[in-house]
């Protein structure tokens, strides 16, 4: 047998004691690219097909005008906003005011335990649905998954000549449910502030 052959059985016989050569994956992913967007609302349209029944989403939009772009999270400049830019904002919890809340529900599950403890094994799953579900003190009331840190997000509602604060990833940009309907670009306006 050639020294090349032992050599390959060698490593080979190697890498399976080591159990194989072992990658994070999520260390391979790159960040999908961000950018921090300072705005002023210059014109506000109101779904005015909208009649506060709980089941739908209006589809609240503004034209905004860009007041300054971050773009410490987007170095390769995938998300193409720049100072000035008139951008069409498309709310996706709309832009009246509304109360993101993070639920999460119980569900017991399986036979009690045999330590003596006579409790049910409990499942913890989050409850998500990003359809309004009621309307509550003037606020429409949406549910949020688990990849949110707090347990409640104000949002205020947003009127023409209000400043507002927000974060788009790639994927908000020119996104396929915003046709079209003027010379501007599309984003989705997703969580927001008011800022002075």
């Amino acid at each position: 047998m050639s020294k090349w052959k032992i050599l390959l059985i060698l490593l080979i016989g190697i890498y399976f004691i080591n159990g194989g050569i072992q990658v994070n994956t999520k260390d391979l992913l790159p960040l999908a690219p961000s950018v921090d967007i300072e705005a002023t609302v210059i014109s506000l349209y109101l779904d005015e097909s909208y009649d506060n029944y709980t089941e739908t989403v209006p589809k609240d939009r503004a034209i905004i005008i860009i007041d300054s772009v971050d773009l410490a999270n987007d170095p390769n400049y995938v998300i193409n906003i720049h100072v000035n830019d008139k951008i069409n904002a498309f709310f996706k919890y709309s832009a009246r005011p509304a109360k993101l809340i993070r639920e999460i529900a119980e569900i017991y599950r399986g036979k009690p335990s045999n330590n003596n403890n006579t409790e049910n094994e409990v499942d913890s799953h989050i409850i998500y649905d990003e359809q309004p579900k009621k309307l509550e003190d003037g606020y429409i009331i949406y549910r949020l998954s688990e990849k949110y840190p707090v347990s409640e997000i104000n949002l205020s509602g947003v009127e023409e000549g209000h400043k507002i604060k927000f974060k788009i990833f790639s994927k908000d940009v020119y996104p396929p449910e915003t046709k079209i309907i003027n010379e501007y670009k599309s984003v989705i306006v997703g969580i927001y502030e008011i800022i002075p």
